[in-house]
């Protein structure tokens, strides 16, 4: 038998029941050449098992992420109730995205790894803890600081806080599995400070990588104005942002925590990293999504995670040294 296939499949299963699948409804698992066929054939399965009206949809893998899919796969995720995204590459913050969710279609994307999907799946109490910290960061003046010297303001304005819990339930959500994280998009002008980032680095499309030595970014009006180190990252940091070519790759997308016990931020996993209970995340670029309501459009994101540092919400710590406080 195929390695974790039965594994894979009751994990499978599991987030399709978390999701609310149901018989009848039109799910599209959409994945690409390059994917883990048993992981791909473990969704497939778990759909047809509750009923649903599954249909696999297959495409050439994309060399890069940020990429619409196929017109004819964007197509048939439009008229679906729930899509399966198991793409290779990342393609949320594309026109696809926004016209899939516009039409109703709850869509998961399951970047995480063969590993997170079975130990890190949808729970009931992942949600209900999730919801209940993520509406500690409804307040209009945030504040992150650090050991290392972060000291970030930031503003809120009547843009949503969104919070995942790695499962969609409602028409027109999306989600990651494996993923759970808080976070909201600031106003475009409203961040302040600096931030000395410790933790792991994703550089959409092209890089990612764990921080030996922190780095330095300050932020002024919104946007990054400088990125500094004694170590090779910030050179890295620095070159990434000027080679995107886009003004938009500095701008602060969104800002927030992870809130999954179970995540870890080692090994190469980014939904681990953004999960990681009580580190912060900072992201630039592009957060045009209806769940963010941000408003920059860019082919390229860049996350880091805080690791250690303190979150507070109108003056009030929510998270202090790395670890919620008051559970």
């Amino acid at each position: 038998m195929r390695a974790q296939y039965i594994e894979l499949l009751e994990a499978a299963r599991q987030t399709c029941q978390a999701c609310r699948v149901k018989a009848g409804e039109a799910v599209v698992v959409f994945s690409d050449t390059t994917k883990n066929e048993v992981l791909v054939e473990a969704f497939y399965a778990a759909a047809v098992s509750m009923g649903a009206q599954a249909t696999l949809v297959l495409s050439k893998a994309e060399r890069v992420p940020l990429v619409d899919p196929p017109a004819a796969a964007v197509a048939a995720m439009m008229e679906a109730d729930m899509v399966f995204d198991l793409a290779t590459q990342p393609w949320l913050y594309t026109e696809a995205t926004n016209k899939i969710l516009g039409r109703g279609a709850r869509v998961l994307q399951v970047l995480a790894d063969e590993s997170s999907v079975i130990h890190r799946p949808p729970t009931p109490e992942i949600s209900e803890r999730s919801a209940r910290l993520a509406a500690r960061l409804k307040g209009q003046r945030i504040r992150i600081t650090s050991q290392l010297g972060t000291d970030l303001r930031v503003e809120r304005d009547d843009r949503p806080v969104h919070f995942q819990d790695g499962c969609v339930t409602h028409a027109g959500d999306w989600d990651s599995l494996g993923v759970v994280v808080a976070a909201f998009a600031p106003p475009e002008t409203k961040a302040e400070g600096r931030v000395i980032v410790n933790g792991p680095v994703y550089l959409g499309p092209r890089l990612n990588f764990h921080v030996e030595t922190p780095v330095v970014f300050e932020l002024a009006g919104g946007r990054v104005v400088g990125t500094t180190g004694e170590g090779r990252e910030a050179k890295i940091i620095a070159r990434f942002f000027e080679e995107s070519g886009d003004p938009n790759a500095r701008v602060i997308a969104h800002t927030g925590f992870g809130m999954d016990p179970r995540a870890d931020i080692w090994g190469a996993d980014i939904g681990n990293w953004e999960s990681y209970d009580g580190g912060i995340n900072v992201a630039f670029g592009g957060n045009n999504i209806p769940q963010l309501q941000g408003r920059t459009a860019c082919r390229v994101h860049v996350d880091t995670i805080l690791v250690g540092a303190t979150l507070s919400v109108d003056g009030k710590e929510v998270v202090r040294d790395g670890i919620f406080a008051d559970g």
